[in-house]
């Protein structure tokens, strides 16, 4: 899985009063639909982001990550986190195609946007579990 870093985000890193504490701060990813176009460099805090999924067993705003970790190692600064399971249900949601990775502050006008990723085709948990899975390297790493 390839996220795509946040513009806004990347830029705020560099601002003292915007940093971003993967293994303290709340982290959620908000799922979407294909209806909502991801922009890098227009959208910056949660509230951009529209057409979020609803269903069974779908908090909105989605999963908090849990046990977010910040590890370097031979010069790669990795950020993981656990699987997060989104349990099945008949009336859960089918047409998930985007995740959008957040830091929430609890007000979505400031709840920066970090990462999005865009599936190849729509998810949900109507057929089954839903699993949220970083890739084997983590969440994403810095090199």
């Amino acid at each position: 899985m390839a996220w795509v870093m946040n513009h806004n985000w990347l830029k705020s890193q560099l601002d003292a009063a915007a940093k971003v504490d993967f293994d303290g701060d709340t982290l959620k990813v908000k799922i979407s639909t294909v209806t909502y176009t991801p922009s890098a460099s227009a959208h910056d805090f949660i509230d951009d982001v529209t057409n979020e999924v609803s269903g069974t067993n779908y908090t909105a705003g989605g999963p908090t990550l849990d046990n977010v970790t910040v590890t370097l190692a031979a010069g790669v600064v990795t950020v993981d986190c656990d699987d997060e399971v989104i349990a099945q249900h008949a009336s859960g949601f089918s047409t998930g195609r985007n995740l959008t990775l957040y830091k929430d502050t609890g007000t979505a006008s400031t709840s920066p946007i970090i990462a999005h990723y865009v599936a190849a085709s729509d998810f949900g948990n109507v057929s089954g579990d839903l699993t949220l899975q970083p890739a084997a390297t983590g969440l994403f790493t810095v090199s």
